[in-house]
């Protein structure tokens, strides 16, 4: 069985885990989801307290899994073309 097939198996947010992205970091700090996404400190924690971006702790630390940065942008890239096609039907109507 191909490592592919066990992680579609295991988990959907595992399959954001690939054999090309384990060489990259699996969790970021605060300040590295900062610079990934290109936001502010407050956008960050509002968007942790929403429930829109998944973090986790380990002691008094808190941190961002790699694939919740991942979801987290194609959650919002998935609400821009849901918005883009509901304003061009509304120019169609």
């Amino acid at each position: 069985m191909t490592f592919q097939k066990i992680v579609n198996k295991v988990s959907p947010v595992l399959q954001l885990i690939s054999v090309d992205t384990m060489n990259e970091k699996l969790s970021y700090s605060i300040q590295d989801a900062i610079e990934a996404l290109g936001v502010s400190r407050q956008k960050i924690y509002n968007e942790m307290a929403s429930g829109r971006l998944k973090s986790f702790r380990i002691g008094r630390r808190r941190f961002v899994a790699h694939g919740s940065i991942i979801e987290y942008i194609n959650d919002r890239v998935r609400e821009a073309a849901e918005k883009e096609k509901e304003a061009a039907a509304s120019m169609e109507a």
